[in-house]
């Protein structure tokens, strides 16, 4: 079993000037909460409230050595502003002349009695109702461009097809993201769109491959091998179950149910197809092979925190040796491990404290995952750490609108947007719109990218993984992902790596596509510094939405 690498979760609401505005108001029974009936959104099965605290009306936020701490009234009134579950473009607030948040109108703002509040958390780290306005409409717009994109082929071609599965990603994509937030009330209508759809194409291959693997989870129960390893570390505090997909398996302790787990291996399924929907199905061809495994390559564990527990039972269960007392330090420093028990499978162990984004881990790991098998080859092996950690923040922001997962330590910092009008409060960028402005500003060319190790990646870095995955996702076709393979297949040989990626991808980008059109690269001009041009282009054009550009 050999180690690939050692994650390290990142509490964003930690992180230091990080946006913490979004709040959930959690009530301390069923009577307190029914006060609020009109304005309760569900999260995880309870009925709470979301918004913003308005500032000096009760709630308030303060930043400490240890991250950001919650603060409401107990004895008196909270106010806050709401997020409406209806509609994500409402900001129920305006910013008045001396850049102070006013309420639109009386009903956009809440009370809220500290004598109902059971705990106010933290919701989001980093975006606000503003912020979500406008990532709602920027996705919004990315589904019609999908539609006429689609719709610039003949019904029924194999481009058509290509351009329709796209589509129905995007609206997937986004049908995630809204209800992540709980706006589910305005994800109802994008899912009877994607449904109507996908009776397009409802008998192809590949839609019934999706609705398989999310019918295939299936409850085993508590394995023989499980019990073994609770009896060989002779400490039975801790019960483990095993459930497993067509793609999955997770084990996990008692704190969770059954139907937890098997929501959390649903979304798995999901990310699997949504990935599959915007790297593979469009780019199928006999030279262009599918190379994500028919059967179980993830498996995750869920245990406990005591890290003591931890190593004895993923020792006894794994067959894992943890070495000498500074390999012991890395583990226990951070509260997950990635291995790769053989080329086939991808492993991640997880000590899980009692407030956890179960989610985000399911998404991220994916992402290194399906980067391993559909980029690389296999989960053994991988010398390109950018890819990556770029394909799961991609797909962790794309399906739940955060990442509250890095391999690398991350802060997305304080960047703001200048207001346009004197006098006017500086706005805090979107989670979108950071990793974009720090891509620009801050990252490397690609070909440097390329070259770094996980160890040595900064923020700059990491943002531009992201941002350079959305690119080859969005703008770059068949030739993005056969240059990402190469990125892969060459990096094999550090001696020679850069010459040779530098051959092929003059080679690549100097031939037409396979429409015949031109990508305007001419032979002599450094092919890097043309591919990176042709990014930041993106980026500054597409990748945020008009409103949103500097």
């Amino acid at each position: 079993m050999r180690l690939l690498v050692t994650i390290a979760l990142l509490a964003l609401f930690g992180a230091s000037g990080a946006m913490a505005q979004i709040v959930q108001v959690d009530f301390k029974d069923a009577k307190a909460a029914k006060r609020y009936k009109k304005a309760l959104a569900l999260v995880n099965g309870e009925q709470v409230l979301l918004g913003e605290p308005v500032e000096g009306g009760g709630f308030w936020i303060e930043e400490t050595d240890h991250g950001l701490v919650l603060h409401y009234q107990g004895a008196a009134d909270n106010d806050l502003f709401l997020l409406d579950t209806r509609n994500p473009s409402k900001i129920p607030y305006k910013i008045n002349r001396k850049g102070e948040k006013e309420p639109a109108k009386k009903s956009s703002v809440l009370s809220v009695r500290g004598q109902d509040i059971k705990a106010l958390r933290l919701f989001h780290p980093t975006e606000t109702l503003e912020t979500l306005a406008r990532e709602y409409t920027y996705r919004l717009a990315r589904i019609e461009k999908s539609e006429d994109a689609r719709d610039e082929h003949k019904r029924g071609s194999k481009a058509w097809f290509a351009a329709h599965h796209l589509l129905l990603g995007s609206y997937e994509r986004t049908i995630s993201w809204l209800t992540s937030y709980s706006f589910t009330e305005a994800a109802a209508p994008l899912i009877k769109t994607r449904l109507k759809e996908q009776r397009q194409v409802a008998k192809e291959a590949v839609t019934l491959r999706a609705k398989a693997a999310r019918n295939s989870v299936k409850v085993i129960g508590a394995t023989d091998d499980v019990q073994d390893a609770v009896e060989k570390i002779e400490d039975d505090s801790h019960v483990f179950r095993v459930q497993e997909s067509q793609h999955l398996r997770v084990i996990y302790f008692a704190r969770f149910s059954d139907e937890r787990i098997s929501e959390l291996m649903r979304h798995g399924e999901k990310v699997i197809e949504v990935f599959r929907n915007q790297f593979v199905d469009p780019y199928l061809s006999s030279d262009f092979e599918d190379r994500i495994p028919e059967g179980i390559f993830q498996e995750f564990y869920f245990g406990p925190s005591d890290i003591h527990y931890h190593e004895r039972f993923v020792e006894a269960y794994y067959g894992f040796i943890w070495g000498d007392d500074a390999n012991k330090k890395r583990h226990r420093d951070s509260t997950g491990s990635r291995f790769a028990p053989n080329p086939g499978l991808c492993l991640d162990t997880w000590r899980v404290p009692e407030m956890e984004d179960m989610e985000g881990l399911i998404t991220h790991g994916l992402g290194h995952s399906l980067a391993d098998f559909h980029f690389h080859g296999s989960a053994a092996g991988m010398q390109q750490p950018w890819l990556e950690e770029g394909l799961g923040y991609y797909l962790s922001f794309e399906l739940l609108g955060r990442n509250s997962v890095t391999c690398s330590t991350f802060d997305p910092g304080t960047y703001v947007r200048r207001a346009k009008e004197e006098g006017k409060k500086e706005i805090g960028l979107s989670y979108r719109e950071t990793l974009n402005a720090m891509a620009r500003e801050y990252a490397p060319r690609i070909d440097r990218l390329l070259l770094k190790q996980l160890y040595a990646m900064e923020d700059g870095d990491l943002a531009k993984s992201w941002s350079f995955l959305d690119y080859v996702a969005a703008d770059m076709g068949v030739t993005g992902q056969r240059w990402l393979r190469a990125c892969c297949r060459l990096a094999r040989n550090r001696d020679t790596f850069m010459a040779e990626l530098r051959k092929y991808t003059e080679g690549l980008y100097g031939q037409p596509d396979a429409e015949g059109a031109h990508s305007g690269y001419q032979a002599g001009q450094d092919v890097f510094d043309f591919l990176d041009k042709r990014w930041k282009q993106y980026a500054e054009t597409e990748q945020i939405s008009w409103t949103d550009r500097p």
